[in-house]
């Protein structure tokens, strides 16, 4: 079974799933090794923050380091809350990173394009990546609770089959950390949302007077052997409760940066 690794290259520290693999390269960034100040301290990820042009091409520049690949070479997430995933290729390079980001909502990307990285932002919402060690390719999307209740971990499963022919039961997944049932309290419309999503499990729902505390993860997990998936990664980290590791918009009240999910296939 794969887990999460915690390693370091050029200063800039990230967990590491997949790590047996040898075609992929991939990992969770933290918040340090950057160079942002205030709350987006330190390795601030978040294009679409308000934070100074300088310091994010610098934090890119790093991340790229980190992972042996070049800015102009990395396809990054626009993300709108949505489902919607899309292949990408070598047409693709650079677009979000150095070129103008997609003009629609894409939460989610995959590829079996070599050293091509993809990249997606996070501050609360759940992370996954996808490699399939049979066909070589790999995704990352971006669950948000909006996401997670439209199912998009069994959209960029179904997008890797329809694309590079992966068979479900190959590709294996990683969540990284997100926040957990112990603070993602929510109010009657979203646990109604995921009542909607997941009524056999109650909306993986716990009440606490009139509001509902949402477990993110088993949602994840469940839909992701739903779609097909046996081998599943799962870092059980809290963002709100490690808030001083990792970006998080609810314990910050939003005065945050974003942390990245970032893989890629290595040229083998």
């Amino acid at each position: 079974m794969s887990m999460f690794i915690k390693k370091e290259s050029g200063g800039v520290p990230y967990y590491a799933p997949f790590t047996e693999i040898g075609f992929c390269s991939a990992g969770i960034t933290t918040r340090a090794g950057g160079v942002s100040e205030g709350h987006f301290a330190s390795l601030n990820l978040g294009l679409r923050t308000n934070d100074t042009r300088e310091n994010l091409e610098e934090n890119v520049r790093r991340l790229c380091t980190a992972f042996a690949a070049e800015p102009a070479q990395v396809v990054a997430t626009r993300q709108e809350h949505e489902a919607t995933v899309r292949r990408v290729g070598r047409a693709d390079a650079g677009i979000g990173i150095i070129r103008p980001p997609f003009s629609e909502g894409v939460d989610g990307l995959i590829t079996d394009e070599p050293e091509m990285p993809l990249l997606a932002f996070f501050a609360d919402c759940v992370p996954v990546l996808f490699c399939d060690p049979e066909t070589k390719a790999v995704g990352v999307c971006h669950s948000g609770w909006r996401g997670t209740v439209q199912k998009i971990a069994a959209v960029t499963v179904r997008e890797m089959e329809k694309a590079f022919g992966s068979r479900p039961k190959n590709i294996r997944a990683a969540i990284g950390p997100h926040i957990g049932p112990c603070c993602f309290m929510v109010d009657a419309p979203v646990y109604e949302a995921f009542s909607e999503a997941f009524p056999a499990q109650g909306g993986f729902a716990r009440p606490e007077g009139e509001k509902y505390y949402i477990d993110l993860s088993a949602a994840v997990e469940h839909t992701l052997r739903e779609a097909g998936i046996e081998e599943i990664t799962n870092m059980h980290t809290c963002t709100a409760c490690r808030w001083e590791t990792f970006f998080s918009h609810r314990r910050t009240g939003g005065k945050r940066g974003c942390f990245a999910a970032i893989i890629k296939r290595r040229k083998v």
